[in-house]
Formats: C-alpha cells, structure tokens, sequence
C-alpha cells in the first residue's frame, strides 16, 4: 500500500484539479496501480484483513490503510475487486469491537471508524458514536482528535466535530514556518509523527472550514519535505492528501500565469504556464556560487512552487540510532545425513573463496527499543548469487513476524517487530559466480516508516577464484 497510496494521491490531485497528465506518467501510474492492487489481494488474510505478508497476524492500522486504499482506488475509477473490498470492510468492524479500552487502541478505534466513514458510511454511525463517548477521548492524541473530528462531520455531527476542532486548535503550535502538532510523548508510531499528525490535523480543519489555519498546516508540511518526498511513503501520501483537500478550496484561474525565475539576479525562466499545466526545469550548476545562493520566483497570487537540490558526497554517512546490525561470512558444507551445515571456517575481508564455494551469510540486528516494520537489505558482490534452494532448507525463518526475499542484488529482510535488548539472526547462503574481486557494501538496517532509526555494518571485499 505505501506506494500505490501515494501514486493515488497524485492521480485525484491531477483529477480534482483538472490538469493534464501527459501519456507517458499516466501509463506508469496505471501499471503501478495495477501491481500494486494485485499485490494487495495475494496478502489479504483469510480473516478479510491485512498485515504486513500474507502469513503474519492481521493488523488493525494495516488494514485500515489499505480499505482506505481501495476506496481511493475506486474513487479514481481504477477497476477494484468487489469481493476484496466487501470483506476488507467487514475486518474493521470485527476488530473494533474486539478491541480493549486503553490508549493505543483507542487511536486504532479512531483510524478505523474514520476509514469505515469513507468506504461505508451507512454502518459508521453507530461506531462514531461509540468512539465520542469513549473516556480515553479526553486523552487522545491530536492525530486521533482530528480522525474524530472528520468522522464526526461525516455523519452529520457538526457541533461536536467544531468543538473537537477548537480543541485541535489549542494544542498547535507554531513556528516560522508555520503551524504543526506535536505531543510531549516521544516514540516511533503514527499517531506520534509530526508529519502524519499535521496532515490529518488540516484535513480536519479544511473539512471544519478553517481554511487559514490549514494553510498554516500546510505551510509548515512544505518545510519538512525532503527533496521531492517527505521521510515516508506514508508521510508522502497523507501530506499529499492534505495539500488535494486545501486545493479544493482555491479557485484555480482560467488564465494563463506569467512567472519569472532568477538565480543570485539573474532571469532564467521568463514565460507563461496554462493553468492546467504542471512546469518543471532544472538549474544550471554553473549559475551557483560558493556560499548562499537566492532562488526567486515570481508570479500571481496563488502560484504554487517547489524547489529541491539534488548532490552526491561519498563523505556522508547515515548515523546509526536505535538499531546495531553486525553482518560475517562463514564457510559451510551440508553435513552427511544431517539437516544442518557444518562451519569451515570465517571469510575474513579480502580473503578469498573459491568458484562454487558455499558461503552463509549471517547478519544479527539488535535494538536499543520496541520497533516495528524493520527492514534488514544485505547486499551481494557482484561476483555472487544466492543458492535458493539451499537457503530455503538450511536457513528456514522460524517465526510468523520475520519474512526474507530474494533480489537480484541483495536479499532483504522483513521484521514485523523488534523487542529491546533482543538478537534477531537472520542467514541466506550464497555461492562465488564468477571470477574476480568484488565489493560487498555494508548492510543496512531502517524502520519502512522511520528511517533516521537504522544501523550498518561494515563493509567486505571478497575474491572469487577457481
């Protein structure tokens, strides 16, 4: 779901806003979508929910997300499945009434009966109402009071749904870019992140009519996008949907926009954009001197504009924080009527193996928290390949939250959870391919949706002789 949930957002802010999308995107937006539906109903569980693989435990986040998905998906005529939708629809209802009082299940409860408000409105009546009424609501997080606030507007409660909206509004914050929601409480979940939380939060204020504080909202998003993205696939496409809700509160001119750019004084663009056309150009390095450039743009009232810079640096590192990953080579051999390996010995860095040879590759992950969705990617030189057959009868994953797959140049690792303190061992053998000598780049260890928490390890080089 985290990369068609974004290439949606993109799709009904194209639509919404009548612009053209040229044949070439609209072709890769088709195919993504298309993969990414089809993916989508592999892992549905047999219960009618998601989790993260079609083997885990069904998640109540993960299959709000992806209902949500689908409705979306529809929404933009794309083709969707009626029977996965219908029993996608009917998880949600199960599980919040399966689900016990506390905090964090209380912000699940909100997610759910949002999501249930917008791919079945006739049953979430009573769930909203239920969720009102609640006691933790007093407690709730500013990501779960703007849920509410949405979903109670849904159902026609708007006098309740202002009051939670003040609420919102009290607990803001601002800076000099603008206005965001933050709480005390620290840690790695969604209704914790600043990014998803100003989202939603000016999705609920545009709904409530509060358009100049969602400004503010969105003001402040545009400070934190990195490049052409924010940090996540999930944060991307809530700041997206955010930015599609204010949009459709501006009139978009009929005429077309005069726009002027210069660099440091200098014009480099001088032109006239039709208002269902999206412009983009790149700046000449060359136009950049050492120190403080000054990019200006200029143009009418409402002209919407973005600027990234994009550099390569080898002295640039990513420092580990939360997670420690250690990765070594061993040499094995199958043992004679045993299902096991027997170790001969560690390949150090720079030694040599030979064509052929077995190699386990061992990687440990350990935490310094409580984690979720880890992603462990190990690269492979160059010179070798992975022998699946006997990484899948020598190195079996033993437990229902770890999952392993095999890319063409890396075998990747998937965690649903990591506990504090914990050594996970994750293995995959793999051969020498073909002569010569071969970098092994560090493996790396990241949260799928925070991934300043990550931990490397070193790296190798390995020579592959006859």
């Amino acid at each position: 779901m985290g990369k068609v949930l974004p290439t949606l957002a993109a799709i009904k802010a194209f639509q919404n806003l009548g612009l053209k999308i040229d044949a070439e995107l609209q072709q890769k937006m088709c195919k993504a979508i298309t993969a990414g539906l089809k993916r989508l109903y592999e892992l549905q569980h047999s219960d009618g929910g998601w989790g993260w693989w079609k083997r885990d435990r069904t998640n109540p986040f993960m299959t709000a997300y992806v209902v949500l998905g689908l409705v979306m998906a529809r929404e933009t005529d794309a083709v969707v499945r009626e029977d996965v939708i219908k029993r996608g629809i009917a998880a949600p209802e199960r599980m919040i009434k399966s689900l016990r009082p506390g905090k964090g299940n209380y912000n699940r409860k909100c997610y759910m009966v949002w999501v249930l408000a917008k791919a079945a409105p006739q049953k979430a009546k009573h769930y909203v109402d239920v969720v009102f009424d609640d006691a933790a609501r007093r407690k709730a997080t500013p990501y779960t009071k703007a849920l509410l606030a949405m979903s109670l507007l849904s159902v026609g409660r708007e006098k309740d749904a202002l009051a939670v909206v003040d609420a919102l509004l009290r607990e803001g914050r601002r800076d000099e870019n603008g206005l965001f929601w933050r709480t005390a409480e620290r840690g790695y979940r969604r209704y914790l992140d600043p990014v998803e939380t100003t989202a939603y939060c000016a999705r609920a204020l545009v709904a409530a009519g509060k358009v100049e504080e969602a400004n503010a909202a969105c003001a402040w998003l545009l400070s934190r996008r990195q490049g052409n993205k924010w940090r996540s696939t999930r944060d991307t496409a809530a700041a997206v949907l955010a930015f599609l809700k204010l949009l459709s509160k501006h009139k978009i001119t009929a005429k077309k926009v005069d726009i002027y750019v210069s660099v440091n004084s200098k014009i480099i663009v001088m032109r006239k954009i039709p208002p269902d056309r999206v412009y983009s150009f790149s700046v000449d390095s060359s136009l950049f001197r050492k120190g403080k450039n000054r990019i200006t743009v200029k143009g009418a009232k409402g002209l919407v504009c973005s600027v990234s810079c994009e550099f390569h640096s080898a002295r640039i590192v990513q420092p580990d924080k939360g997670l420690a990953l250690k990765r070594r080579l061993l040499r094995v051999a199958p043992e004679v009527g045993k299902p096991s390996l027997k170790a001969l010995g560690e390949v150090k860095d720079k030694e040599k193996i030979k064509r052929d040879e077995w190699i386990l590759v061992e990687v440990e992950l350990t935490s310094d928290g409580d984690y979720r969705y880890i992603v462990v990617e190990v690269p492979l030189p160059a010179g070798c390949e992975v022998v699946e057959g006997a990484t899948r009868r020598y190195c079996r994953l033993r437990s229902w939250w770890l999952h392993r797959e095999v890319w063409d140049e890396k075998v990747v690792f998937f965690l649903n959870y990591v506990r504090r303190g914990q050594k996970v061992k994750m293995s995959f053998l793999m051969r020498g391919a073909y002569q010569g000598r071969f970098r092994m780049p560090p493996a790396k260890a990241f949260s799928m949706y925070f991934p300043e928490l990550c931990g490397h390890s070193g790296a190798l080089t390995v020579e592959v002789t006859r």
